[in-house]
């Protein structure tokens, strides 16, 4: 089987999402490739935001906006060789909602979009980087300590590092998402946090064809204010927590660990 690149590009030329292979990115449709005519069915939405294993929201799961009525391009790329065409995004005659309206309420679905995308990235990098720590933290426990269940471990500084480090990133997480819940349930029995407060505002934002409200609007300021406080402690941590803490490995001779 060839493989096969579509990619659908707005009118300002900006990728808007990739179907590699036939498997769909975001919310595309699969594609099964075979000798003769295939179908390639768009959702008319942009790429969605990362997305967290097993995360839960309130309301649905963020996508990302439907695309403006104009010109689009798609591409197509196979075997070496690429064919371009342009595709009209027609206004539904049943929406009598103007251009402007329905431009504010996209722009307002990809800063959620955007925001969201952001939010679940440094969630990932977060989380890995806290497996990294507890993986050193074992291997710099003596043997004896694991075989008796003791608290020796505490005696080495590095594992006092990490483990305050670990702390740091324990806070961070909280803020930015229920790791607790594991059903739209448990969101009655734990806080709401960032993650399901911005999934719940990008399905209101998406529920009609109209522009954002003055509330929603306000609403997305309140969060992406919160967002960035958060965003600094995560700064922090990579930008001067982590580095003292990998001089402090390195000085004795023991594995980095970092930001993937």
């Amino acid at each position: 089987m060839k493989r096969v690149y579509e990619r659908i590009k707005d009118m300002r030329g900006n990728l808007i999402t990739v179907n590699a292979q036939g498997v769909g990115l975001g919310e595309l449709a699969r594609v099964d490739l075979k000798a003769g005519l295939n179908v390639f069915a768009w959702d008319l939405r942009y790429q969605e935001p990362v997305k967290i294993p097993k995360a839960v929201y309130d309301e649905g799961e963020p996508t990302g906006p439907l695309a403006m009525p104009g010109t689009y391009q798609v591409r197509m790329s196979v075997g070496g060789k690429s064919a371009t065409e342009k595709l009209t995004v027609g206004m539904d005659p049943r929406v009598k909602t103007s251009a402007a309206d329905l431009q504010k309420q996209f722009d307002l679905m990809l800063k959620l979009r955007d925001r969201q995308d952001e939010m679940n990235k440094a969630i990932l990098a977060l989380r890995d980087l806290r497996t990294q720590l507890l993986a050193l933290e074992k291997r710099l426990t003596p043997v004896e300590a694991v075989k008796l269940d003791t608290k020796a471990e505490a005696k080495n500084p590095l594992i006092e590092q990490s483990t305050a480090l670990r702390k740091k990133l324990g806070v961070i997480e909280d803020e930015l998402i229920n790791a607790n819940a594991t059903a739209s349930e448990d969101e009655l029995h734990f806080p709401t946090k960032l993650n399901s407060k911005l999934g719940y505002l990008n399905d209101a934002v998406d529920s009609a064809d109209a522009a954002p409200t003055a509330g929603e609007l306000a609403v997305f300021e309140e969060l992406n204010t919160q967002l960035e406080v958060q965003f600094a402690k995560w700064k922090d941590v990579t930008g001067k927590d982590l580095p003292a803490f990998n001089e402090a490995l390195r000085a004795a001779n023991t594995a980095v660990v970092a930001v993937r």
